[in-house]
């Protein structure tokens, strides 16, 4: 979201004066101004949040295999766990 933020922001002003002079609407200098400028910011920010999720991903998968591996061994052995 911060990325996204600073792509909208990081269009050079006169690009927006440009575009308010030739009188183009708000929805128009939003998607044909301020949103090419700011894809590379949003590219970016989900770059770091698919990795950030596959390590989420990857810690719950070992927290899950690891409470299945003592509930088996509960299960299995009862007499060797207090």
């Amino acid at each position: 979201m911060i990325s996204t933020a600073t792509g909208l922001a990081s269009v050079p002003p006169e690009l927006i004066e440009l575009s308010r002079s030739l009188r183009a609407s708000r929805s128009r200098e939003y998607w044909q101004i301020r949103m090419p400028f700011a894809i590379p910011y949003i590219f970016s920010a989900l770059k770091v949040a698919v990795a950030f999720s596959a390590l989420v991903i990857l810690v719950s998968c070992s927290l899950a295999l690891y409470g299945l591996i003592l509930w088996l061994h509960k299960k299995l052995f009862p007499w060797s766990l207090q």
